[in-house]
């Protein structure tokens, strides 16, 4: 027994001697790809390293000190094997500053240096005063002094604290301004996130080879501090013109460095959705007293629990890089962009926008107004069925001819068949909803009362092209069967009795004007009263 034990501990201590033994090498890496998710992005990057024969390990540090968990994945290039890799948080290596923020640091310094000799200068100006002040008789108390020498000791110490009172005066414009600049500065600062990190991440790579040479590490991890939001442009030349739809992507990343002219791929996945179909469970019926049901954790938490025992999930095959020609590429369930251009992504957690794609729309313009709201007119924009299926919801900027008009939001996951957006108010159409009258009628036969309402609703179309209009109003609907509602006088208007709405769709020529008339009665019963 005891020599079973002598044995295991010689090859555990052989074991240790080796590892200690193995050679460790920091090797620098350089960004290959980012693919940025709507949250989180998979980093790849590449290193190049000295073989020797034997195992040796290699470090890699400079990464972000937050990585998803089980994301790490490694290969190589050349004569060598991958025996295993390691992540972990490097706290003796703070990340690197980017070189404006040194900037900035290093003139915060030499600015508040000089803040600290000006102060200083302004104390020894206050004591210099101050001995002047204290010495400032003249003579002795048994005689006087005679009249030049009064006056030149007076001129004496005007001369001294005139000149002091005037450097004082300068400094302290000086320490103004210093203080201001150093202000600024630091707000700049904190603007660019730029508090010092606690640690680095770095990867350990542990690889044998049997001969010297060269070769290449390659690896991906995902963080979670990066990420991209949608936005479109919608924009309108003018009336009867296609849209322009302008899809894009805001960006930002804190990382800690810069994402500088990287092949960048936008996808709409997302790297931290956990990939678990969801799977229903039982639920039972029964007496509370008998048998009460069991505390059972639902799907949706399940969903929500964290990603450390999925990350086979975030596991994908290697895969060679996206072509340069392909801008869009379609997956099964998610959509990549590449941009045309390789941009500066900045690590500095703000927001930066690129473009996607760009697309024009067919639309149809019609006019809206809801006098009852608001006597304005609105143009509309309603764009029949098109190819929205891999778009995501996210808010719109319209323009109409070249003008900003507004903002609106585009769900492209409706499945009405027609998307609707208002490109603003028009004031060449002129609208007006004239002044409700009422005209009460007392039954003396009979248990019920009457009481008309009507009014006119004016449409002038000032633009020299002729416009289609849409105009809604809206006659109360009764709660009580009690309360009857009458439709008396429409004009033609499409009546719905459910909600009490009230739509003319018309088509206005050139500097035509129509006139809309409504009127209605209500009958109920005349001990009653109603709240119209």
């Amino acid at each position: 027994m005891m020599k079973n034990v002598f044995i295991l501990l010689l090859i555990l201590l052989s074991h240790t001697a080796a590892a200690a033994d193995t050679p460790q090498q920091s090797v620098p890496s350089r960004l290959k790809k980012v693919t940025v998710y709507q949250q989180g992005a998979q980093i790849t990057r590449s290193a190049t390293i000295d073989l020797s024969t034997g195992m040796q390990e290699f470090v890699i540090g400079g990464l972000p000190a937050e990585i998803m968990e089980g994301s790490l994945q490694v290969k190589g290039r050349g004569a060598f094997t991958i025996l295993g890799t390691h992540f972990q948080k490097n706290y003796l290596q703070p990340g690197s500053e980017k070189r404006t923020i040194r900037l900035l640091r290093d003139s915060l310094n030499m600015l508040e240096e000089e803040q600290q000799e000006i102060r200083g200068l302004l104390g020894v100006y206050q004591h210099e005063k101050e001995i002047l002040l204290a010495n400032k008789q003249v003579g002795s108390d048994q005689g006087g002094v005679g009249i030049a020498a009064l006056e030149e000791a007076m001129e004496y110490f005007r001369s001294k604290l005139r000149r002091i009172s005037k450097e004082e005066t300068e400094l302290k414009s000086r320490l103004t301004k210093l203080e201001e600049q150093i202000q600024r500065i630091k707000k700049q600062l904190a603007s660019l996130n730029s508090q010092d990190k606690e640690a680095t991440g770095e990867v350990s790579v542990q690889v044998t080879s049997k001969k010297p040479g060269e070769g290449t590490l390659e690896f991906t991890y995902v963080t979670l501090n990066a990420g991209w939001e949608p936005a479109y442009i919608l924009r309108a030349s003018g009336m009867g013109e296609p849209l322009e739809l302008t899809y894009q992507a805001r960006v930002y990343q804190g990382t800690g460095e810069d994402w500088d002219q990287v092949p960048l791929i936008v996808s709409t996945g997302e790297a931290n959705r956990s990939n678990q179909q969801p799977e229903l469970t039982p639920r039972y019926v029964g007496f509370i007293a008998e048998r009460p049901r069991p505390a059972q954790r639902s799907n949706l938490e399940k969903q929500a629990m964290p990603l450390a025992t999925e990350s086979k999930n975030l596991r994908r095959e290697d895969r060679s890089a996206e072509r340069a020609t392909s801008q869009k590429r379609t997956r099964q369930i998610r959509t990549e962009y590449r941009p045309a251009f390789s941009r500066r992504i900045p690590g500095d957690g703000k927001k930066h926008t690129l473009e996607l794609s760009r697309r024009s729309l067919e639309a149809d313009y019609t006019y809206y107004a809801a006098p009852a709201l608001r006597e304005e007119a609105f143009l509309l924009a309603r764009i029949n069925q098109w190819d929205q299926s891999r778009l995501l919801p996210a808010p719109v900027s319209l323009f109409f001819e070249n003008t900003y008009v507004g903002e609106s939001f585009l769900d492209p996951t409706r499945t009405e068949d027609t998307t609707e957006l208002s490109l603003g108010r028009d004031p060449a159409i002129l609208i007006s909803r004239g002044e409700r009258r009422r005209f009460e009628t007392d039954q003396l036969i009979g248990k019920h009362q009457s009481v008309t309402w009507e009014w006119t609703i004016e449409c002038r179309n000032t633009k020299d092209q002729p416009v289609d209009m849409v105009i809604n109003d809206q006659l109360p609907v009764s709660t009580n069967e009690d309360i009857e509602v009458e439709p008396l006088e429409l004009s033609g208007a499409l009546y719905d009795k459910e909600k009490g709405y009230l739509e003319w769709k018309t088509r206005l020529a050139p500097g035509e004007r129509i006139t809309k008339k409504v009127r209605f009665s209500i009958k109920y019963p005349k001990e009653k009263k109603i709240n119209y």
